[in-house]
């Protein structure tokens, strides 16, 4: 990982795991960002795998490699929990995101693997009980004043942010004076005032 593209690259990755797994919604997809990595990461094992097999016997080259590998390793990490923390948003939230208004923030394969986990869910949903209940009432997707059977993501849930540079002040309420962002400062603050921040990476949850 000596080049400075492929450190951005790293870099980049972290600020999306960390993102994507203290956020309360799904943010846009990163597939190509995680293409990119994946690419790096089984480049890099490719060619430690061949100076293995070199048989170089040099107890300083083994070291350094290994070393290599755990760090390869770390961005593999990374990888999988990012992936991970998108799906388990995908499945909480799937018919929310399937709508049309929503479906941009999925990846294709998101998108494809939220189509099934819906299909799937509602196959189930028929079997044990839908099938037995007036057909009027088999609907999983009712939205009214009264019920809201399609969960959505908690925009006022509150979240640690890490400023990235001085940004303008935000509003929090008749009650409150508006809270000034200043590069480097932490604050705890309701997600939906900083999400725009977060998106275009001014602000970096924590």
């Amino acid at each position: 990982m000596s080049q400075p593209s492929d450190e951005g690259l790293i870099q980049r990755l972290k600020v999306a795991w960390r993102n994507e797994r203290c956020s309360p919604e799904l943010l846009p997809a990163e597939q190509v960002l995680v293409d990119k990595v994946m690419n790096l990461v089984e480049a890099q094992e490719r060619q430690i795998e061949e100076q293995w097999e070199a048989e170089n016997k040099e107890e300083s080259v083994r070291i350094a490699m290994a070393l290599q590998q755990l760090e390869l390793d770390r961005i593999r990490f990374m990888l999988r929990s990012y992936l991970r923390a998108r799906l388990n948003k995908v499945e909480k939230y799937t018919t929310y995101y399937l709508d049309n208004s929503k479906v941009d923030c999925l990846s294709d394969n998101e998108r494809s693997f939220a189509i099934r986990y819906k299909e799937m869910i509602e196959r189930h949903f028929e079997v044990s009980l839908l099938n037995e209940i007036p057909e009027k009432l088999r609907s999983l997707e009712t939205v009214t004043t009264e019920i809201n059977m399609v969960p959505k993501p908690d925009l006022t849930a509150h979240v640690f942010c890490l400023v990235q540079e001085n940004l303008p002040p935000i509003d929090l309420g008749q009650h409150y004076d508006p809270l000034d962002l200043q590069k480097d400062d932490v604050y705890m603050t309701r997600y939906e005032l900083v999400k725009e921040f977060v998106e275009s990476n001014r602000i970096v949850l924590i």
